[in-house]
């Protein structure tokens, strides 16, 4: 049974957000693993039951009172110079410079590396994002050392505060491999671009999703509709489509085994039988990860940029990606019903033309049957109890110290206003009222703080309502 902790253990986890996202949440091994299983993939139905009752403690009891305050200074933000001679959809050849920052991070000179555009609708951008692939592991600001590294632009998101709002959020309540980042101002072949969010790849290895390949595990992603060369896709018996991002060019033999055992593990949950799925899946990873998706309505979710992996017989939920279009910044007049839902409107969802009110991930994946299962839902309201705090902190100064929101403000507000500054005025020039995609939200700000505020009053509203549920 999933074992009720302090908050205080939440506020120390987020403490070491004072080295900014660096530590954060990468365990060496998640849950309660037997690391020593060498049970192959296509093994499917255990011997074993697991027998526990449902979980009746109420999710009103009283939480103990955290005793550390929160870090209200981020560290200071990064620098990156980049040279190429052209940069396009696929990888060409760069040279990569990073100022150090005192006390903080060594600086890299004239790095050799590839680079490429990213994203699928992002790379239509004006401000595009990047993947950055070093020859060897390296480690950027401080972060654990990887080869491959994303430059996120946070385009379609004009407060620009989103994507890092939700990876804080994301570590600090325990999702499992959430990504770490910094904060950085980009300059391509001398021309300064803004600032951008560094972060880690959602990717197999011992610094970011830490499965062993060798052993059977794999990572895969939601994907209802893309078809792209190179790309293995697999389907459950619910209709559940994915690709295979980890191993990166799977066998046959291997797409067969991940199948099998998807369908064992699919069919134990849609019992809606805890005795039975939770042989299958990590419960607190799929709390965590329903926990999160509901306080950042990501419209994504379920759809694509949403990932699971298996772990040593074990299925756990996330690490999440792409934050652009969560957080209320989701259009309202977009075409696809996805988007009116989203928005309770156009005859969608309760009518109510408001984005914060509404469940939102219990529609999706294997959360269809979870959601209706008592025992996994006394779950997600204890542990919505515990960390009230936390998601509170998102947008207010609390118990555990100054918002997120102001957190980052307080450290990067110079660096995102010149990101709307025009380039006579040593600005990157990026427009706070020009439409990205279309697909974000259809409101135009006329000032940046007015975008701030937006946010912060989504977050509130939407945590009190969910709140109320």
């Amino acid at each position: 049974m999933y074992k009720r902790r302090k908050i205080v253990l939440f506020v120390g986890t987020v403490l070491l957000l004072a080295l900014f996202c660096q530590g954060c949440n990468k365990p060496a091994s998640s849950g309660n693993l037997n690391t020593e299983s060498s049970q192959d993939v296509s093994e499917t139905i255990p011997t074993e039951t697991i027998d526990t009752e449902v979980a009746t403690e109420e999710a009103t009891e009283e939480v103990e009172e955290p005793t550390v305050m929160l870090p209200s200074e981020a560290s200071p933000i990064g620098s990156i110079r980049i040279q190429s001679s052209w940069i396009g959809d696929e990888y060409v050849d760069a040279v990569v410079s990073i100022d150090g920052i005192e006390g903080f991070s060594q600086p890299i000179s004239e790095m050799s590396a590839k680079i490429k555009v990213r994203g699928n609708t992002s790379k239509y951008l004006a401000k595009k994002s990047y993947n950055i692939k070093f020859d060897e592991k390296m480690s950027l600001f401080g972060l654990d050392s990887g080869k491959k590294w994303s430059l996120l632009s946070t385009a379609s998101d004009k407060s620009m505060l989103r994507t890092p709002i939700a990876f804080l959020y994301a570590q600090a309540i325990e999702v499992q491999y959430a990504s770490q980042f910094h904060m950085t101002e980009l300059w391509i072949n001398d021309e300064y671009r803004g600032v951008y969010v560094l972060i880690e790849p959602v990717q197999e290895g011992k610094n970011r999703v830490d499965i062993d390949l060798g052993k059977g595990d794999f990572l895969i992603e939601c994907n209802i509709t893309r078809e792209e060369e190179g790309i293995s896709y697999i389907s459950t018996n619910q209709g559940m489509r994915f690709e295979i991002n980890e191993p990166e060019e799977p066998t046959e033999e291997q797409k067969a085994a991940y199948v099998e055992w998807l369908n064992a593990a699919e069919a134990a949950v849609v019992s809606m039988d805890h005795n039975q799925y939770l042989n299958y899946i990590d419960i607190e990873s799929f709390v965590n990860y329903y926990i999160f998706e509901e306080v950042t309505k990501n419209v994504d979710f379920g759809r694509f940029s949403t990932r699971y992996y298996c772990k040593d017989g074990k299925l756990y939920a996330g690490p999440p990606w792409d934050m652009d279009l969560a957080l209320g910044n989701v259009s309202r007049v977009h075409w696809e019903p996805v988007y009116h839902e989203y928005n309770n409107n156009g005859g969608y969802g309760s009518g109510s033309n408001d984005s914060t009110d509404g469940r939102w991930a219990d529609k999706q994946n294997w959360y269809k049957w979870l959601c209706q299962d008592e025992y996994f839902m006394n779950q997600v309201k204890l542990r919505w109890t515990e960390l009230l705090p936390v998601s509170r902190n998102l947008y207010e100064e609390n118990e555990l110290g100054v918002s997120r929101i102001d957190y980052l403000l307080n450290g990067y507000r110079e660096q995102i206003l010149r990101n709307y500054q025009s380039k006579a005025e040593g600005g990157a020039g990026w427009s706070l009222e020009a439409e990205a995609l279309g697909v974000e939200l259809d409101y135009r700000y006329t000032d940046y703080t007015e975008s701030v505020e937006h946010l912060r009053e989504w977050l509130r509203k939407r945590i009190i309502w969910l709140d109320t549920q």
